[in-house]
């Protein structure tokens, strides 16, 4: 990410992990906020209380967030992952070479979700004129993410690489599809409960499915 400065890099990178830590990493627009609740609710013993009290964000903090709106009043997000109390849960949108080096040595759970490259761009485009003013066109646009000109990219290797992390570590990585929640959320549910080790009953993964509706999800 280009506009990353080197210290706050290091911050990132020499993060302290925790094996009870859980990560959710994705390239921008990929499902990640749909992912976090999923998996936040799930580490909890769906815990839809504290849920609907304490904001998402507030939940599964956004690591490197400080780093990128540099012009805002945002909070010092690396400091807030390293005081959260534990489990903690912290997104990423950081690429695998600026993710924090002890990731592979402690071993926390990680899940990583992927998307349609298509849908991705496209989402990340209306995004951008949104937040960044973004006025040219969508193939200008497009040229921009293959020439790796925006925040995040390469975004094909963003996710190749967490890809082929799975031969290694597997068995605290879980590499989930976007499309596959869109098609059978309450498989991708069991899924996920296996990851962690949780047994639920089909009445939980429905109550589930519709807490992560569309018209749940949209206020978070």
């Amino acid at each position: 990410m280009r506009t990353l400065l080197i210290s706050s890099v290091r911050a990132c990178t020499d993060l302290t992990i925790y094996e009870d830590d859980v990560w959710i990493v994705t390239f921008p627009k990929a499902g990640t906020t749909w992912t976090q609740e999923m998996v936040w609710l799930i580490d909890h013993d769906l815990d839809y209380e504290t849920a609907s009290k304490v904001i998402l964000k507030e939940r599964s903090i956004y690591l490197e967030l400080f780093t990128i709106f540099t012009n805002f009043e945002v909070p010092d997000t690396v400091t807030q992952a390293e005081q959260m109390p534990r489990p903690r849960h912290i997104k990423s949108h950081l690429p695998l070479a600026l993710l924090p080096k002890q990731l592979w040595t402690v071993r926390p759970k990680i899940i990583y979700t992927a998307r349609n490259p298509q849908d991705v761009v496209t989402s990340l485009m209306h995004h951008y004129k949104y937040l960044q003013g973004f006025r040219g066109s969508q193939q200008d646009f497009f040229d921009g993410v293959l020439a790796d000109r925006l925040d995040c990219c390469p975004m094909v290797r963003h996710v190749t690489e967490f890809w082929r992390v799975l031969e290694q570590h597997g068995d605290h990585v879980l590499f989930l599809h976007f499309e596959d929640m869109k098609r059978d959320l309450a498989a991708v549910i069991r899924k996920v409960c296996d990851f962690f080790g949780k047994v639920v009953s089909e009445e939980q993964v429905e109550k589930l499915k519709r807490h992560l509706s569309f018209e749940s999800m949209k206020g978070l």
